[in-house]
């Protein structure tokens, strides 16, 4: 789907931005996720940009489907490679 390119996570990625709101970015990521998966019949979600790792926990409260990103993907290639807190 691609992040709004309004959203506050957006313009901290596309402006190298040191500082974020977490809160906001969460929020605004699920309610945009949240329109996606009520209008489709989604099972995958594969999170390509790591700044979206971090939210994985948050996705998992509203989407029941298999979450890859690409943490997850390097870990399986190469064990120990990623922290598992960020797994």
């Amino acid at each position: 789907m691609g992040i709004d390119k309004q959203s506050h996570l957006y313009q901290v990625i596309k402006n190298d931005l040191d500082k974020i709101d977490i809160s906001m970015a969460e929020q605004q990521l699920l309610e945009q996720l949240s329109a996606l998966l009520r209008d489709n019949n989604i099972a995958v979600i594969l999170l390509e940009c790591t700044n979206l790792s971090v939210y994985k926990q948050s996705i998992k409260r509203i989407f029941s489907g298999e979450i890859v990103d690409l943490l997850c993907l390097v870990e399986q290639a190469q064990a120990g490679m990623v922290k598992p807190q960020y797994l």
